[in-house]
């Protein structure tokens, strides 16, 4: 009889510990594709976690890479995704080190927003990031049959305030949520960054206003930006000069 209480208890440990090793794993696994800003909420409070949407703040960078729909009928899909890959890997620890939280992924962009300190101090994190982000393009190139091209990115920035937290789809089957911030601030990067020249970083007047006295910079004029209200100024910012000790 203790034999065999013994063996069952050996048995209910042996899947206790089966059971903990592939939550582990499934945890290991999900953690690549949620945002460190999610996990860290969920560690501090997996019940309530602080994720609640609310005014915020923050500066938002948008990035893509140029001529990207061109590079992808160059290039075979799997060179694609390894440039992609191993361009976006280049950078990714800098951003981070400067605050930076990669909201959103699609393709060959990047939404990433900055929350860290006051208003300066997060636009100026989202122009340096910018600046490291423009720089390991140097390092990259899109090469087909006996042709080369240097890769080269897009980036707009805005700062201000915008709606922060959860947003969440319901239907019967699923609920997906994502952490992001919407409203102005955010459509207005996106749509600088599109419009931004190869290797140009444009910014919306109010980033220009909180970094300028830290970076070079050049009005580049007044835009009608798609489905924003009101003309915006428009600004490049030079975060490769040299940056001013104020």
């Amino acid at each position: 009889m203790a034999l065999n209480e013994e063996t069952a208890g050996a048995a209910k440990s042996l899947a206790k510990d089966a059971q903990i090793r592939r939550l582990k794993a499934e945890l290991d696994a999900l953690r690549r594709f949620v945002p460190s800003v999610v996990r860290e909420a969920i560690a501090g409070d997996p019940f309530r976690p602080m994720l609640e949407r609310q005014s915020r703040d923050l500066s938002v960078l948008f990035m893509d890479i140029a001529g990207c729909t061109r590079l992808c009928e160059l290039l075979t899909p799997p060179r694609m995704q390894e440039l992609i890959e191993g361009y976006f890997s280049s950078f990714i620890d800098e951003v981070h080190e400067l605050g930076g939280v990669i909201n959103e992924t699609a393709g060959d962009g990047l939404m990433i927003l900055f929350l860290d300190g006051g208003p300066r101090e997060h636009a100026r994190a989202a122009v340096r990031a910018a600046s490291v982000i423009h720089g390991r393009t140097e390092n990259f190139a899109a090469c087909w049959g006996e042709e080369c091209q240097e890769l080269a990115v897009h980036a707009g920035i805005n700062s201000g305030a915008a709606s922060l937290g959860v947003m969440e789809f319901r239907g019967r089957r699923e609920v997906r949520a994502t952490y992001t911030a919407s409203g102005p601030v955010a459509n207005v990067a996106a749509r600088l960054a599109a419009i931004a020249p190869r290797g140009k970083t444009w910014a919306a007047k109010e980033t220009w206003q909180r970094t300028k006295r830290f970076f070079g910079s050049a009005y580049v004029g007044r835009f009608e930006l798609k489905n924003v209200g009101q003309p915006v100024e428009v600004y490049e910012l030079r975060p490769d000069s040299p940056e001013v000790d104020a």
